[in-house]
């Protein structure tokens, strides 16, 4: 689109044609506890009494469950990160948490590699339209931004988990489960 084109000229810190990982691990790597957490949200989403009251029901299951899956893909996506950038020296990774989420965390991961650069700076957009791939966790609306940039972008899925996923941003997508896959497809 105009708006996307419009968006290329960006200047930025990283050369254009860089690979962007957009992470969205509130839950797990948030700014706040995860009892912070679940208080702050707790009945959001909800608009009648009897939808609030089964809402709230497993209220706290659901966030413990959610915290588990986060952290099992956080893992993940560090793991893909360092993989990524080992095997391609050349070329720039550019890590962008959401909002939520604590930078510090991915400083400590990439701390010694030269070619991951941990940016929350600028639209997401901005980054997007200069990217040569946009990867994304499967519930990252930056999947459909992508998308419409009509950029190449992979939703990786390295845990299967049904009740975690949006499969809207999935459509949209090139799954991808497992890293050396999502490898070979970057590279070709």
């Amino acid at each position: 689109s105009k708006y996307f084109k419009n968006l290329s000229y960006f200047s930025n810190t990283v050369k254009a044609d860089y690979i962007l990982i957009n992470t969205n691990f509130g839950c797990y790597n948030s700014e706040i506890t995860l009892d912070e957490a679940k208080e702050h949200n707790r009945g959001e989403g909800t608009s009648n009494i009897l939808e609030l009251e089964k809402h709230l029901k497993n209220w706290d299951s659901n966030w413990d469950e959610a915290f588990k899956y986060e952290k099992q893909i956080y893992k993940s996506f560090v793991q893909l990160t360092i993989q990524l950038a080992k095997i391609n020296p050349k070329i720039d990774i550019v890590l962008r948490p959401h909002p939520v989420e604590k930078l510090e965390t991915y400083r400590l991961h990439f701390n010694n590699v030269n070619n991951v650069h941990i940016i929350r700076e600028g639209s997401v957009n901005e980054w997007i339209v200069n990217a040569k791939v946009v990867i994304h966790a499967d519930d990252c609306t930056t999947g459909v931004q992508a998308f419409i940039a009509e950029k190449p972008v992979i939703s990786y899925c390295p845990i299967e988990d049904k009740s975690m996923r949006f499969s809207s941003h999935l459509k949209l997508s090139k799954r991808i489960k497992n890293s050396s896959q999502l490898i070979t497809y970057v590279d070709n």
